[in-house]
């Protein structure tokens, strides 16, 4: 995110639009992480149900490996990276950056931003 602010993308808009912008999937490692993201909710109620938050850190490392997968397999930035599937992917990133960020926090670590 802070390297395509850094090239002038306005990032803000193109996240604020998420909630009625179309996704456009290219890899099968952006549906993993997008899929990944709707059970953190299922997570939590989990958690509340049977006060055990080492359901939360198995949910961080197998998002995190996702995550992993995500950068490995699909670059953002480059100039070969259409627009549109550009923009996806930026919102995919903001998406997995909210909910680490989240759930890191809830398990009471900092979260860094940058490593």
């Amino acid at each position: 995110m802070r390297k395509a602010r850094d090239s002038g993308i306005d990032v803000d808009a193109i996240v604020a639009a998420a909630p009625t912008a179309s996704f456009t999937f290219t890899h099968a490692t952006e549906l993993t992480l997008l899929s990944g993201a709707m059970h953190v909710s299922s997570v939590i109620t989990t958690i509340e149900d049977d006060l055990m938050p080492h359901h939360l850190s198995e949910f961080l490392f197998g998002f995190s490996q996702a995550a992993a997968a995500f950068h490995r397999d699909c670059n953002v930035l480059s100039t070969a990276t259409p627009p549109l599937v550009r923009d996806s992917r930026l919102r995919i990133v903001s998406v997995a950056l909210a909910i680490m960020a989240t759930a890191m926090r809830l398990l009471g670590l900092t979260p860094l931003e940058r490593l």
